[in-house]
Formats: structure tokens, C-alpha cells, sequence
């Protein structure tokens, strides 16, 4: 009877990882990724080679679970071309032609980063979670760590694996690990600033690294985030002429 009372003191004494449920991690995954509701946004990214600036440019933007778009605010020599992500599929909007060319989520935007890493499709729409772990961090806080798979049917998405780290206190993504099919690291991408929009924490400020040049990376940073309702043309490649003056309406609304 003593052993059987250490032994099931032991297990009760043993971390719980089952303290929250897959359902639950899907869950703060999906509202991490604000990927329920339909935002408009001014956001700006800096390159960085090294400790060099070499490219700064600002977008208006709109985000949505049935796609997003980014329209080039500034350097002015880019101004109104836009970046279109519907589904898996990508296009680029040339302003002084009014025409489109259909792109790849691995289309390079800065360096070594992808178009799919500024419009990024829903994790939860075309990956399936296979395995997650939790533990305790330094600061007594839950973290999740979360593996997922591109789903069988899907293609167009450079990144086979992601590694996710979910703060479950604090109900935030901080860190996404994205693999190629073989495993090798081809993105990281780190969250640091929040703010909060009611049942979501929406990152404002993240760092993406270069992964073939670990010395270089982008800063993403986003400001004056506004939810809003998007008309079905909006995530449409034949209406990327006239984006750019609908999504700065919706921000003045």
C-alpha cells in the first residue's frame, strides 16, 4: 500500500501536458492568427542586412481567412503595386499597366523572404497538427509547442513543417519554425508586441529572419488595425485596380 501511495503521489507531482486540449491549442492557434475576422491595417517592413537598412517599404493592408492583399504605400516608385494572396495562389499588381502577374508563395520579396511570409494563408486551413507539447518557461508561464504538416492535398506552399509556440497564458504566438519536406529551416519568424482586439491578440511587431543569411531579417511592423467587413471582390485579382482606394476608405470609416 506505501509503494502504491508514492507511485500515484509521483504521477500527480509529473507536469500535466494534457492540462489543455488539442481542441483548445487549435483554438488559441486560430485566434493568434486573428484568422476569424477581417482587418485593415497600415504596415511597414525594414530590411536589414546585417546592421545596414537596405529596404524600407509601407503597405495598407487587408487580412482575411479568404485571403490578403498588400498595397505598396511607399518608396513612392512602388506606390499603389500590390501583393494578392487568395487561397495558395499569388499575384502582383502593376499600377501603371493595370495588370497582374500570378506569383509563388516562395516569390522573394527582400532576400531570402517570400511573399507567403508577409501574406501568410491560415495555418489551420491547410495544416494539420500532429503532435504538441507544454512546458513552463522561466517567467511561470504555459508554452505550447505546437508541430503541424501541410495537409496531402495541398500545393504552392514552400513550407512543409511548422513548428508553432503558443503562449498560453498570455494567449499569443511568439515564435513560428518553418521546415522544408526534408526538414531543413527555411523561416522563423518571432513575435514581440501585441495588442489586443477583444477575443484576440494581434502581433504588431515581428522579426523574420533571413534563413539563408542569419545576419540579415526583416522587421514587420503593424499600426492602426481596424476590423472591418470585406465585399467578395476584394481578395479578387481583377480588382486589384481599385484596392488600394477601397482599403484606404475602410481605414477612414
Amino acid at each position: 500500500m506505501k509503494k502504491l501511495t508514492l507511485i500515484i503521489s509521483f504521477f500527480l507531482t509529473l507536469p500535466n501536458i494534457y492540462a489543455i486540449t488539442r481542441e483548445e491549442i487549435l483554438e488559441l492557434v486560430r485566434k493568434g492568427e486573428n484568422a476569424f475576422k477581417e482587418y485593415v491595417c497600415f504596415s511597414r517592413i525594414k530590411y536589414f542586412e546585417g546592421t545596414k537598412l537596405s529596404q524600407d517599404a509601407t503597405f495598407i493592408g487587408g487580412i482575411s481567412d479568404r485571403g490578403s492583399v498588400f498595397v505598396y504605400q511607399e518608396p513612392k516608385v512602388d506606390k499603389g503595386k500590390s501583393i494578392l494572396q487568395r487561397d495558395t495562389d499569388y499575384f502582383f499588381f502593376f499600377p501603371s499597366t493595370k495588370k497582374y502577374l500570378r506569383m509563388s508563395f516562395s516569390s522573394k520579396l527582400f532576400g531570402s523572404i517570400n511573399y507567403g511570409d508577409l501574406a501568410k494563408p491560415p495555418t489551420l486551413k491547410y495544416y494539420t497538427m500532429n503532435k504538441y507539447s507544454i512546458y513552463t518557461n522561466s517567467e511561470n508561464e504555459e508554452i505550447c509547442i505546437a508541430d503541424f504538416s501541410l495537409k496531402d492535398n495541398i500545393h504552392g506552399i514552400t513550407y512543409y513543417h511548422k513548428k508553432m509556440f503558443v503562449n498560453i497564458t498570455k494567449k499569443e504566438i511568439e515564435k513560428i519554425e518553418s521546415y522544408s519536406k526534408t526538414g531543413v529551416l527555411l523561416g522563423v519568424v518571432e513575435n514581440y508586441a501585441f495588442t489586443n482586439l477583444g477575443e484576440v491578440n494581434f502581433p504588431i511587431k515581428s522579426k523574420i529572419f533571413d534563413a539563408k543569411n542569419p545576419n540579415n531579417y526583416a522587421i514587420f511592423e503593424v499600426s492602426s488595425v481596424k476590423e472591418v467587413t470585406f465585399d467578395n471582390k476584394t481578395f479578387n485579382p481583377e480588382y486589384l485596380h481599385y484596392v488600394e482606394r477601397y482599403l484606404l476608405n475602410k481605414i477612414k470609416q
